[in-house]
């Protein structure tokens, strides 16, 4: 993952059924790590001044909870709760594209494009809080390639909607179902 110049860190992030994501970061040689088991997480967060393992924010908890699920929130859509609508298409820089609309069973609304040739998600925005405030967020995916008989983004790009600065992180690797 690269923020700008000297700012780049590894990530590795390990998805397992049911609901348990951990994710750890290598920056400037200090690492954090965030983890959820599908009720509860926690953090060891240097960056924030964290060297011990403390239960991760709500607003942390929440959002480990949405990745946890890495079908995301369309395959399976109904039996998750979620409610899909779709509110348009647009031309995107990779060609059209289907809006739709989708709010999590939790409440929370996430916008979705889905390429029209090829049915894989290519863009989303969204609104989380962060540090208490609302913050919109706005995700290009790219570079598709297969591992495993699925086809994940190995490009990926976010940022705050309207600020020129983004996060870009490059895949290196995929397994799906290592021992």
């Amino acid at each position: 993952a690269t923020a700008g110049p000297g700012r780049q860190a590894i990530v590795q992030r390990e998805i397992a059924r049911p609901d348990r994501i951990r994710t750890e970061f290598v920056f400037q040689g200090t690492t954090g790590v965030y983890a959820w088991d599908g009720s509860t997480g926690w953090c060891v967060s240097p960056l924030d001044g964290s060297l011990e393992p403390e239960p991760l924010p709500a607003e942390a908890a929440a959002l480990s909870a949405e990745q946890a699920d890495f079908e995301g929130p369309l395959v399976g859509w109904k039996a998750k709760g979620n409610a899909v609508e779709r509110v348009g298409s647009d031309a995107l820089p990779g060609g059209a594209a289907h809006k739709l609309k989708v709010t999590l069973k939790s409440g929370v609304v996430r916008h979705i494009w889905v390429d029209a040739q090829t049915g894989l998600v290519v863009r989303t925005e969204s609104t989380r809080k962060l540090r208490g405030r609302e913050v919109a967020f706005e995700t290009v995916y790219g570079d598709y390639r297969e591992t495993g008989g699925v086809r994940f983004a190995r490009s990926i790009e976010t940022g705050v909607r309207g600020r020129p600065q983004r996060l870009r992180i490059v895949v290196e690797n995929v397994e799906t179902n290592p021992a």
